[in-house]
């Protein structure tokens, strides 16, 4: 009956590594909340297993002091371990707490808590726009949805010029039609933010496109969801 128990415990132990290793090897690093929910634990027993981890060297511990939370990144050791051996290296780098960027930290987190969400409600290959090369707009992330759609996911958080706006669009617009994707997901923090945000996207009447500007309909807007992240992902179908 021990035996049994600690090969269970070992088992346990494994897939917690793994699931840790296969989100930090993307997002390189995140907060305790965060990873509670990946690892699905609480987080007193998220903070233990960590400390754990910490000691095997695949992760390491960072508190900024512009930062009431610390978080944890994944270390060389760790990427070394966390692809599978049937699976293709991707090149990725080493959490670097004197590379680290508080300004950005609640965007990152925002976007990570999306991509939770995201997958929790039946979309797949989310992949981040930091890891995408080649590419004239890189969207914060790319998934695709439960009817099969590429969605590009923008965690908006700061207001654009309205001329910067009328860029994006005619960038996506022009991706759309080229079939690159389905739709655009604007995640926003808060619904306020989101309905100032929608009321801006209706707002836009043309776009420019080749020098000139081009006049765009509801049809051509409504290719662009607008949520808060309490709320995303909302049940939706595009064609």
């Amino acid at each position: 009956m021990l035996n049994n128990n600690y090969k269970e415990r070992c088992i346990l132990r494994e897939t917690k590594r793994k699931k840790l290793l296969d989100f930090l090897r993307d997002e390189i690093w995140s907060s305790v909340p965060i990873i509670a929910q990946i690892l699905g634990l609480s987080v007193s027993a998220t903070y233990k297993t960590l400390s754990s981890f910490e000691k095997k060297g695949i992760i390491q511990c960072h508190q900024d002091s512009a930062l009431n939370f610390k978080v944890w990144g994944i270390t060389r050791e760790g990427l070394f371990e966390a692809w599978d051996t049937e699976v293709e290296i991707q090149k990725r780098t080493p959490f670097e707490p004197s590379k680290f960027k508080p300004i950005q930290a609640h965007h990152e987190l925002n976007l990570q808590q999306a991509r939770i969400f995201a997958l929790d409600n039946g979309f797949t290959n989310w992949r981040l726009g930091k890891h995408l090369s080649n590419v004239d707009k890189r969207p914060d992330a790319i998934v695709r949805d439960p009817q099969g759609n590429v969605v590009f996911v923008e965690l908006e958080q700061v207001i654009k010029s309205r001329q910067r706006i009328e860029k994006v669009f005619s960038i996506y617009l022009q991706k759309i039609k080229q079939g690159e994707l389905n739709y655009v997901a604007y995640v926003c923090p808060t619904e306020l933010f989101a309905k100032r945000l929608q009321k801006l996207f209706n707002s836009i009447k043309e776009i420019p496109v080749a020098g000139t500007r081009v006049p765009i309909t509801d049809k051509h807007r409504s290719r662009f969801q607008v949520t808060d992240l309490s709320q995303w992902p909302k049940s939706r179908s595009q064609t």
